[in-house]
């Protein structure tokens, strides 16, 4: 199938002027290479070749204007806005609606809107939302509101006339410009050149209407379209509405000059693949995979085109080993470099200085742990260490131990470390520039590190250059006072910078953005993120003019941008004879990831018009998933079962038991494997440290001379006053959890919450000791062993550690202090039959306080006292005391004791049995949660 710009050489030589007198100004950089390759086919002798340049060019050249950078047209137009308006705002707050000013300012222009008429408008409108406020609710906030929407007409005046003082432009103003001065413009250009062909144009602004209509009308220009009648004869179809729309094509139609009209779409056999992919990283493996499998000449007529930018980095860390050669002048976004993050997270430091007022003895700002974790965690601060490569690893380990939440740059001495980031970066009255300087200069002192990696030591020059540039704006506009403005101004600028990556323009795979596909065709398409919120858009709005002002003067919506990425999807899809459409689908989170519309119109609407289409269907899941814990059998090796006797040696703990009964996994995990969860920050007091905090005080309380003291009701532990107790507990938990702050946020009502728990209990306890004053604290924390003989004979140690033995009239009782508690059936057995293991199953944690029992008669075998055990608990009060059961019985004689100790047999015979692996309970499990 021929292609577009074969076509338009072909239209363009048979001219039969000089091609040197000749000019052709195209939609991209890209399509003007692959022109002049078309030409230089077509032409059979040497000579001269036209002049071919952009759209932009060619209207900075008419005007003799400059284009401005973005985040000088930022500042420029904030003092515009400042000399224009009496009661102005800081620039910070400028800052939150300034870009969205800008933006409106070049569709203003753009599309030759009076300005000064458009804002006097929208200033109405909004006087008309405002006017039923109800009574004296019209304040000085809301008048100044309102008096700014009409002043906007003042600043948009005042910051173009400047911008054009100093010879200066955005796009829309120098558009504007062009238009004002055609008269001299369609002279100069008469003269330069002897004609201009325009080629691939689409949604014409109406400037560019004006301007092109005038040099038609002139005689200096005319036009190649490329145009299919299946979307531009259909006045249903948004791919055509701009063409439909457009004065000029109705202008040349009538003429008999409007070229470029054809039927691609119906014509030629056509394969289409849909393919829907889980995650961006697994559409590049897809894209790649298709890509692979091409020929090495097939690859040079194929194009990847990235609906999706961001998609970039996936698909060039998955590239397929057979894609030789490849071109890509799209370039790496600078956003997208490894060193985009690391430098994102050292300009957040900053912004939590302003935020914090954390300081250390010196004043230098503390910064949350966790920053510091990510810091010394990067790839970057590893390179920087690569003589010491553990010292990064030996300071976040440091942190952790003294649970240092909030630190300073001096208190972690990271002089060393972080080398070529000087300690005053991270003080807090630095001024934003000077900041920047830093940077660029640590990005010229990395440089010798990251020498060996050259895509690195272009992604530093990138980032000494921003920095650089951000220094210098700051240092000329010295507007910035908070730096997160400054931040945010950085990551404005940041996504429109790009490493170029060097490739053979015309040879190999083609990777390309959607918008440099313009007038380009290709024999095979491999199109990635097809999804609504990518192509198209869809809704979003960054304006400050509401969508029917925007309608009324006739300014372009979000629906006349899905159009304009309409057209450029159907036009690319004209030539191509195997094309493949990938969608990202949404396998987990909130929500979905919807397949762009033009995928489903094209199912419905395209074979409709081509009976030699084919269009395929597939949908793609993720290989790699994990087997659920309902899947995993851990047989037992001898390996396993010699670690098992290790454990058997050293003693069994109740808690180990019980995890087992909940789930042997866990227990394999935990204690045969002994993998732990990774150590966190003690931030928030959780209740594990808050158990051990009144432990030990509890401890502490009824114990004299290193012996178990039997408290009084007269004894002065019942008569600390609540403020007491909270000072003691704030000193257990600082003697725990070390430099994490607890009188501040949720640890304080920890705190106060604790201290009010304990003295409840206290009260408790004092009551308990008057009714029963034959009550004796026997021992506290004691530690208990004992054993089980299995059937083969081997022997299981068993152990505990009791927090309190009392002894009374009524025997022996072992208490367990808990913080929390479950229910109180929860640690009681009532089976109307023998108890078994099954019951303790459904119930693990009832297996504690009979363990403890156990423990103490078979230290005890003299004592025929009947031994109870029972759960205080401070925080459920009411239910104290929680005692076990076994039945009907809840102290452990000699028949309690033999039950008892058949089914802790049974529970380590299935433990030890080599036959019977290791793997989640199931139905013992429904069983419980069906009760």
């Amino acid at each position: 199938m021929t292609t577009f710009l074969q076509q338009a050489a072909a239209f363009i030589l048979q001219d039969s002027r000089p091609l040197h007198r000749l000019a052709i100004v195209m939609p991209s950089r890209r399509a003007a290479v692959f022109l002049e390759r078309e030409l230089s086919r077509q032409i059979d002798k040497v000579q001269i070749g036209p002049r071919i340049l952009t759209i932009e060019e060619l209207v900075l050249e008419s005007t003799g204007l400059q284009s401005e950078e973005t985040a000088a047209l930022f500042f420029k137009s904030y003092e515009a806005y400042t000399q224009s308006v009496e009661k102005t705002e800081s620039f910070d707050e400028y800052s939150k609606w300034g870009r969205l000013f800008l933006a409106d300012c070049n569709e203003i222009d753009r599309h030759l809107v009076d300005a000064e008429n458009l804002f006097s408008y929208l200033a109405d409108v909004k006087r008309i939302e405002n006017w039923d406020l109800e009574p004296g609710e019209s304040n000085e906030l809301i008048k100044e509101y309102l008096a700014l929407w009409p002043r906007l007409a003042k600043v948009y005046q005042k910051f173009t006339n400047g911008l054009l003082a100093d010879g200066r432009v955005y796009q829309g103003l120098a558009y504007r410009q062009m238009h004002q001065q055609m008269d001299r413009i369609c002279l100069e250009l008469k003269e330069q050149y002897g004609h201009l062909y325009f080629l691939g144009f689409n949604a014409l602004n109406r400037a560019e209407e004006e301007i092109f209509l005038r040099l038609f009308e002139e005689g200096l220009a005319d036009f190649y379209w490329d145009i299919d009648r299946y979307y531009f004869e259909d006045i249903e179809h948004e791919a055509g509405q701009f063409l439909r729309q457009s004065p000029l094509i109705r202008r040349l139609k009538g003429q008999e000059r409007f070229f470029g009209l054809h039927q691609k779409l119906k014509e030629g056999k056509r394969s289409v693949e849909s393919i829907a992919v889980p995650g961006n990283n697994l559409q590049a493996q897809i894209a790649n995979g298709i890509l692979g499998n091409l020929e090495a000449n097939e690859q040079n007529d194929t194009a990847l085109v990235l609906a999706d930018e961001a998609l970039l980095t996936s698909f060039l860390n998955t590239l397929h080993p057979n894609i030789e050669a490849f071109n890509l002048t799209m370039g790496l976004g600078l956003e997208n470099s490894p060193l985009s993050g690391f430098f994102e997270l050292l300009l957040e430091f900053p912004v939590e200085a302003e935020r914090s007022a954390k300081v250390d003895k010196k004043g230098s700002p503390r910064y949350y742990h966790r920053k510091w974790d990510s810091l010394l965690s990067s790839f970057v601060i590893r390179r920087i260490n690569r003589l010491n490569p553990q010292a990064p690893d030996e300071l976040k380990q440091k942190i952790k131990r003294t649970n240092a939440i909030f630190r300073s740059f001096g208190e972690l001495e990271l002089e060393e470390i972080l080398a070529p980031f000087p300690e005053r970066y991270f003080h807090k009255n630095l001024s934003a520039q000077e900041r920047f300087k830093i940077l660029a200069q640590a990005c010229l002192d990395l440089k010798e590190i990251f020498d060996s990696s050259q895509n690195l030591s272009e992604a530093l020059f990138g980032f000494y250059s921003l920095f650089n540039q951000l220094a210098a704006l700051l240092e000329k506009y010295p507007y910035v006072e908070k730096f997160e403005t400054a931040l945010q101004l950085y990551r404005e600028i940041l996504p429109d910078l790009s490493l170029d990556l060097k490739g053979e323009p015309l040879k190999g795979l083609q990777v390309m953005g959607m918008l440099e596909t313009r007038a380009l065709d290709f024999k095979r398409l491999v199109i990635c993120s097809l999804n609504e919120g990518i192509l198209p858009k869809g809704r979003s709005e960054n304006s400050l003019i509401p969508f029917d002002v925007k309608k009324k003067y006739k300014l372009p919506t979000y629906l006349d941008k899905d159009a304009v990425y309409a057209y450029h999807f159907y036009r690319l899809l004209q030539g191509a004879e195997e094309i493949y459409l990938l969608n990202g689908t949404s396998e987990k989170g909130i929500g979905t990831a919807e397949a762009s519309r033009f995928i489903e119109q094209l199912k419905i609407e395209w074979p409709q018009k081509n009976r030699q289409l084919q269009i395929t269907e597939r949908i793609i899941s993720s290989k790699a998933k994990l087997s659920s814990s309902e899947d995993l059998i851990i047989e037992k090796s001898p390996a396993l079962m010699e670690r098992l006797d290790e454990i058997a040696e050293k003693g069994l703990s109740a808690t180990a038991l019980i995890s087992y009964l909940r789930n042997p996994l866990q227990f394999y995990f935990e204690r045969v494997l002994r993998l732990q969860e990774e150590e966190e920050m003690e931030e928030e007091i959780e209740a594990r440290v808050q158990g051990i905090a009144l432990h030990e005080l509890l401890e502490e309380f009824y114990t004299r001379d290193e012996k178990a003291f039997t408290p009084r009701p007269e004894d002065s532990v019942f008569a600390l006053k609540q403020e007491e107790l909270r000072a003691l507990i704030y000193q257990k938990l600082k003697s725990i959890l070390g430099e994490a702050e607890i009188e501040t946020g949720p640890n304080l009502l920890t705190l106060e919450t604790l201290s009010m728990m304990l003295k409840r209990f206290l009260d408790y306890e004092k009551q308990e000791f008057e009714e029963n004053p034959d009550r004796i604290i026997v021992a506290n924390e004691k530690e208990m062993t004992g054993s089980v003989v299995l059937n083969s004979g081997k022997l299981i140690h068993l152990k505990g550690t009791a927090d309190r033995i009392e002894s009374s009239n009524a025997g022996i009782r072992i208490v367990d202090y808990k913080t929390g508690a479950k229910d109180k059936t929860a640690y009681r057995i009532s089976a109307r039959e023998t108890p078994s293991l099954a019951d303790f199953i459904k119930k693990p944690e009832a297996l504690q306080l009979m363990f403890y029992a156990y423990l103490y008669r078979q230290e005890n075998p003299q004592s025929d006292a009947p031994v109870s055990a029972a759960i205080l608990s401070l925080r459920k009060q009411n239910e104290n005391p929680i005692n076990m059961a076994l039945g009907a019985k809840s102290a452990m004689d000699a028949e309690f004791e033999s039950e008892f100790s058949e089914i802790l047999k049974a529970l380590l015979e299935e433990l030890y049995n080599p036959a019977i692996p290791f793997r989640e309970r199931g139905e013992e499990l429904e069983e419980e949660n069906g009760n």
